[in-house]
């Protein structure tokens, strides 16, 4: 469909806050990218998680408090190569969070894209 409509095209993958570890990030960026990269011209392959996105969005919205984060047992970030999460996280996490996510990134590419 890219070459078809002559339209850019990238892929995503989601629910990459299950996938921890960063050589087992890379394995799956390597493993898609030489199934699909190959078959299909793109910008490139943007990491999100839609669930840990979705919750800062909703922190910074002030639609759940801090201490609704703290209690989810799927949040986590990585700071200064420390896991922080439970009572540990804390406000300034949820940037971390956000940008963790990937949704910052994906959100910069489209607007490269189609501006503002």
């Amino acid at each position: 469909m890219a070459k078809k409509y002559n339209k850019r095209c990238i892929f995503v993958m989601n629910k990459m806050d299950l996938v921890r570890n960063e050589s087992d990030r890379q394995r799956l960026i390597e493993e898609f990218d030489g199934e699909l990269g190959r078959l299909v011209e793109h910008d490139g392959i943007i990491l999100t998680s839609a669930y840990s996105a979705l919750k800062a969005r909703l922190y910074k919205n002030n639609k759940v408090d801090l201490v609704t984060l703290k209690k989810d047992r799927f949040i986590s970030v990585n700071k200064d190569g420390e896991v922080i999460s439970g009572r540990s996280f804390t406000e300034d996490c949820v940037e971390l969070l956000e940008k963790e996510s990937g949704i910052t990134q994906l959100e910069s590419y489209f607007k490269s894209i189609f501006g503002g």
